[in-house]
């Protein structure tokens, strides 16, 4: 995950586009099916979907969150999940 949002945000913005989003998008729900039939998740498929999703949203927010996903991922994780429970909660 880390890599595919590093490669799309270290694009020049006018190449940061919904096309090259979903395909983003789609690469890691290929790459995350292959994973998944190799080694047992700990949360269904569908929620690491969700949250790579929810991830651009995140990162659409502010050039600080993409600063911490380039130089602190531990922090950008830590604060990607807290967005993505308040987005998500039931």
């Amino acid at each position: 995950m880390r890599e595919k949002l590093r490669n799309f945000f270290g694009k020049p913005p006018n190449e940061q586009t919904q096309d090259k989003e979903k395909d983003s998008i789609k690469r890691f729900i290929k790459e995350a099916k292959e994973l998944s039939q190799e080694h047992e998740l700990p949360r269904p498929l569908s929620y690491y979907v969700e949250l790579f999703k929810t991830a651009f949203e995140f990162l659409d927010l502010s050039q600080a969150n993409v600063d911490l996903l380039n130089g602190e991922y531990v922090t950008f994780s830590e604060k990607l999940l807290e967005f993505f429970t308040i987005k998500h909660k039931d």
